[in-house]
């Protein structure tokens, strides 16, 4: 009876002590889920206040940058950039939509169309003084260029401005049948970097540039011509702002270049003309500034993107 009742005892004493563990181990399990529900509560907010702060990001990209964020060439979330290419939605917007130069991948090709006007002093030739009279005329320049995503690329740019002014005056009259023509030719081949700034579009690029300079006055029988060719180095700076969704921008462009060449003065003619003139090429280190000022107005033309600038 005795061992019986041990038995007894000792088997009660391990159920007891069975319960308490389990009922230790039941405690410790709903100390973890509680920990981990509040855990998962947390990352939940977390995620609400990043999805409020995208929210607030788009807007205010939208309302900041407007056409710059929406043109084609600018590539924005709206046309052929981060949204067509699906960006805006896979959540890499740090990557794509704050970025100014989102989606513009690929080839790029523009034609501008400038009015322009020569302005030239009395210039004196052979004991003459001659005041060109030059009209406005439509010149083109033609731009072909790469850019990658991060807004860095290459382009080439050709320029030609080929006109004559007729009826050129001399100072006390008119000499009728007198000619002036003047050729200005550039081709730029140059890298470009894109980027954003202050709300501003900027293009900065660097590069080489052929350069040719020709000036010739025409009489009949008589003829006296200035050339000049060079190559060298040449720097951009370009700046764009938009206003708003308006499409309306200010702009500012500005260009140095150094070129070294031959400098032609050759004349045709009576002798006093070629005695005046003597013939010659020398060596020469020309300097060329140009600066531009304005404001333009863009908008969509299909595929393409048209401006009406002036400046």
């Amino acid at each position: 009876m005795k061992i019986g009742k041990s038995l007894w005892c000792a088997a009660a004493a391990f159920a007891i002590l069975t319960s308490a563990s389990h009922m230790a181990t039941a405690a410790n399990y709903e100390t973890n889920m509680d920990t981990r529900m509040t855990a998962v509560e947390a990352n939940m907010q977390r995620i609400e206040q990043l999805e409020a702060q995208l929210a607030s990001l788009r807007s205010e990209l939208a309302s900041n940058y407007g056409p710059s964020l929406t043109s084609s060439h600018a590539g924005g979330c709206d046309s052929l950039g981060c949204d067509s290419l699906g960006c805006c939605d896979s959540g890499c917007l740090d990557k794509c939509c704050n970025d100014i130069t989102c989606g513009s991948n690929g080839f790029y090709a523009a034609v501008e169309i400038a009015v322009l006007e020569a302005h030239i002093g009395t210039v004196r030739v052979a004991g003459a003084n001659l005041t060109p009279d030059f009209d406005y005329e439509a010149t083109p320049r033609v731009i072909i260029g790469y850019e990658n995503v991060y807004g860095f690329g290459v382009r080439a740019r050709y320029f030609d401005y080929d006109h004559a002014a007729s009826g050129v005056s001399i100072i006390g009259g008119l000499v009728g049948g007198l000619t002036l023509g003047l050729e200005v030719e550039a081709i730029d081949l140059e890298a470009t970097q894109r980027t954003e700034f202050c709300s501003w579009d900027m293009t900065v690029a660097g590069g080489l540039r052929y350069g040719k300079l020709g000036a010739a006055i025409d009489v009949p029988g008589l003829g006296v011509a200035a050339t000049f060719e060079g190559v060298g180095p040449t720097v951009a700076l370009e700046a764009r702002r938009f206003a708003g969704n308006s499409g309306i921008a200010l702009f500012g462009k500005t260009r140095a270049s150094l070129l070294y060449g031959d400098n032609n003065i050759t004349g045709t003619g009576a002798a006093a003309i070629i005695n005046a003139v003597n013939p010659s090429v020398e060596e020469q280190l020309l300097q060329v500034w140009e600066i531009s000022l304005g404001a333009e107005y863009a908008w969509q033309a299909g595929n393409a993107e048209a401006f009406l600038a002036v400046a």
